[in-house]
């Protein structure tokens, strides 16, 4: 192969393009980044950075910035459209790419709620702006409605809390983290919400967001309306394949690859993105984890 293409220039298609290089690839090496920074570690947004202890520097990922590697990186586009029999892609600022090989690693965005788009204040955490933008609306005591208490949801409130604002956490199932703790812990981590002065709502869900240009106050499934000042959903997210349809792939819930991550001939997937067989359970699975990510990417 004289060109390979990576979509996706985060932590999947970053380790790709390094597995490619360290294994002998020495030919053309394409990143396409939407993102305009180095590639980042995700997991410290809702953490460290969003409490302002972690610059950006604190989080770029090893060999993000190593001119030694070689990889020719196009940031601030995203693949617009795919030609598969052609090997050609289309890219968001008008121009086209050919390839011999394909590493699909577009990631997953934000899922957002319904009506919420022209509200301003209403968050989601899942970039390094995203998380400076949501730092700059925490002023002290700025009054913080989260909504779902998965792992963004429950981080974002815990370190809203240890920087002065007034949290309520919003969850329809019965405790924080349950689908992935079970009941007991997610109990345990509900009281530790709780004695940490968040103001818990379980079993409950969001009926609209309040306000003309800027979000005043929340009205959950219950009818009880909570003043709020700023919003962060936290309900999942989407998988952007978009850009790939009209070319007879399997796109729901992501892209099917098959158990050596291929999609077909010269292309690959990896990442948030792909959806492959389990053996275990016997059905197809995408799962949205860091260490799956290297892994995957690896294999690609």
């Amino acid at each position: 192969m004289r060109h390979v293409v990576v979509v996706g220039g985060s932590l999947g298609g970053l380790r790709a393009a390094q597995t490619l290089r360290s294994e002998g690839f020495d030919a053309k090496l394409t990143i396409i980044s939407e993102e305009k920074w180095p590639a980042y570690d995700r997991p410290p947004l809702s953490k460290q950075v969003l409490r302002g202890q972690w610059d950006q520097d604190r989080i770029v990922l090893s060999g993000a910035d190593d001119d030694s590697l070689g990889i020719d990186w196009r940031r601030g586009v995203r693949a617009q459209s795919l030609d598969a029999g052609e090997r050609r892609l289309t890219l968001s600022d008008g121009s086209t790419m050919s390839y011999d090989g394909l590493i699909i690693a577009s990631g997953a965005r934000a899922r957002r709620l319904a009506g919420t788009e022209n509200l301003r204040e209403v968050h989601s955490l899942r970039t390094l702006d995203d998380a400076r933008a949501l730092r700059s609306s925490l002023r002290e005591r700025a009054r913080l409605l989260v909504v779902g208490a998965g792992f963004i949801g429950a981080e974002v409130a815990a370190s809203a809390r240890s920087m002065g604002a007034e949290v309520t956490l919003v969850e329809p199932l019965s405790a924080p983290l349950a689908r992935v703790l079970g009941d007991e812990m997610g109990e345990i981590m509900a009281q530790l919400h709780r004695d940490n002065g968040v103001d818990l709502r379980l079993g409950v869900g969001v009926e609209s967001m309040e306000g003309q240009d800027q979000l005043r106050s929340v009205v959950l499934s219950d009818g009880t309306m909570v003043p709020a000042d700023v919003a962060v959903v936290g309900i999942g997210v989407i998988p952007n394949v978009e850009w790939l349809e009209g070319n007879g792939f399997d796109l729901s819930n992501g892209i099917l690859c098959d158990e050596t991550t291929q999609v077909a001939p010269r292309i690959v997937a990896c990442g948030d993105v792909a959806r492959w067989p389990n053996p275990l359970f016997g059905e197809t699975m995408r799962v949205e984890h860091w260490e799956h990510t290297i892994d995957m990417a690896g294999h690609a």
